[in-house]
């Protein structure tokens, strides 16, 4: 798989190959060392998908600018968003296309987020629905029409006094609303909530 991805890479000038190695350690020191614009990590099976978070969060440890891609076989929310969480800007499916796989590391690396369109058609059907997804998911709790658009709101940039404005709402509500939608998505603050939204395809 990584001959594979290195061999689509490297056939485009725009990319340069820095580094690749099957063991999280090693993944770890080379982006010490070499502070890649953008890595691609692999995630094979569910099982693993722990062990992906943490190296995740030790690269973004020594380098916060990296900008982490995801490509995995399980297309499973619970997957999905854990990497989200994690840190992750980017999670593309296996069988993607050598097509897709540059454009998603040209979006990630100008600072996009990029999600496979199986994976943010998916997600974003459940938050319009407002279907819960069976077992641990951050979408367990289905979120209210006006927390979705909130969640939007704020996905493009809005701050809660502009919301506030534009929702004829005051801004202790519109705060109040975002800390709701914070805590049902499992996010910490603002800039995760931002991320999540734009990621799943909550963002219009």
């Amino acid at each position: 798989m990584r001959e594979g991805i290195k061999a689509i890479l490297d056939g485009d000038d725009e990319f340069q190959v820095m580094g690749e190695t099957e063991h999280a350690s090693e993944a770890v020191d080379i982006c010490k060392k070499q502070l890649p614009d953008v890595i691609l990590i692999g995630h094979p099976t569910p099982g693993r998908m722990q062990e992906r978070m943490e190296t995740t969060t030790k690269i973004l440890n020594h380098n916060p600018d990296a900008k982490i891609i995801m490509f995995s076989l399980s297309d499973d929310e619970g997957s999905v968003l854990g990497a989200i969480r994690s840190g992750v800007r980017g999670f593309v499916l296996m069988k993607a296309t050598s097509h897709e796989l540059r454009d998603a590391v040209r979006t990630v690396a100008k600072g996009s987020a990029y999600l496979s369109p199986e994976i943010s058609n998916c997600i974003l059907n459940r938050i319009r629905t407002g279907q819960p997804q069976a077992g641990p998911t951050l979408f367990r709790t289905a979120l209210a029409p006006r927390e979705v658009q909130i969640m939007q709101l704020v996905a493009e940039g809005n701050s809660s006094k502009e919301i506030a404005e534009m929702l004829g709402l005051c801004v202790q509500t519109v705060r109040s609303y975002r800390k709701t939608v914070m805590k049902k998505l499992e996010v910490r603050n603002a800039a995760g909530l931002t991320r999540l939204a734009i990621a799943t395809g909550a963002s219009r």
